[in-house]
């Protein structure tokens, strides 16, 4: 494994579900979640992740259903995707921003884009939370597919202190979500890509989306 090293507090959003809410992954915007004195006649809103701004990178066939789901549930939905339709955009609930708008405007960033010369090197480091990343070899194995640095948590039971800040950020005014996550969540191990691991894994990868290419061009030209 790469070796160790200590890292700033500025890492940011993470990928993960459930729970892994409170942990850094999903954090509310700085209004924080409704009490119980807001919304009159109307349901506490037992879930403040959803009320996000979600920011997609890419808003190909996967971005597109991701971002009507989260519109659904209520997000403010922010993509960018240079190739995408407005018209489809705006059908499918997202708005089109550039890459700094909607990484400025986001409370939690999902990437949706294919991995190119021109998508490689888009962010500089990845921070995991979630039962996944108490995995060594998993934090290691991503590192080396994404070319990042990749920080692990300093918890080693990330998942449940998200589920314990969620709630606690749901009641009183204990403040909001994100503030608890800058306040209890803190990075733990760093790992590097390894050169020989990333070529090996470029070059898999790199064959697979020809295949699929030319599956997609046979069935295209199908009579």
């Amino acid at each position: 494994m790469a070796p160790a090293e200590s890292h700033p507090r500025q890492y940011g959003q993470v990928g993960g579900r459930g729970c892994d809410a409170g942990a850094g992954i999903f954090p509310t915007s700085a209004s924080g979640p409704v009490s119980r004195d807001q919304g009159a006649g109307r349901r506490r809103n037992r879930h403040p992740e959803c009320s996000a701004a979600v920011g997609l990178i890419g808003l190909g066939a996967v971005g597109s259903r991701i971002a009507q789901l989260l519109a659904a549930f209520g997000s403010r939905v922010l993509a960018h995707d240079p190739f995408a339709d407005p018209a489809a955009a705006q059908a499918a609930g997202a708005s089109l921003l550039s890459f700094e708008e909607g990484l400025a405007e986001s409370d939690i960033v999902s990437v949706h884009a294919r991995l190119t010369d021109d998508t490689r090197g888009m962010f500089s480091t990845a921070a995991l939370a979630g039962g996944g990343a108490r995995s060594a070899l998993w934090c290691q194995a991503i590192s080396d597919a994404t070319d990042l640095p990749v920080i692990g948590p300093d918890s080693p039971e990330i998942g449940a202190l998200g589920a314990v800040l969620t709630a606690w950020s749901d009641f009183g005014d204990r403040g909001s979500l994100q503030e608890l996550i800058h306040q209890a969540v803190r990075p733990g191990t760093t790992y590097l890509p390894r050169a020989d691991e990333t070529a090996l894994l470029a070059a898999a990868y790199q064959e697979l989306v020809t295949r699929r290419d030319q599956t997609d061009l046979k069935a295209a030209t199908r009579p």
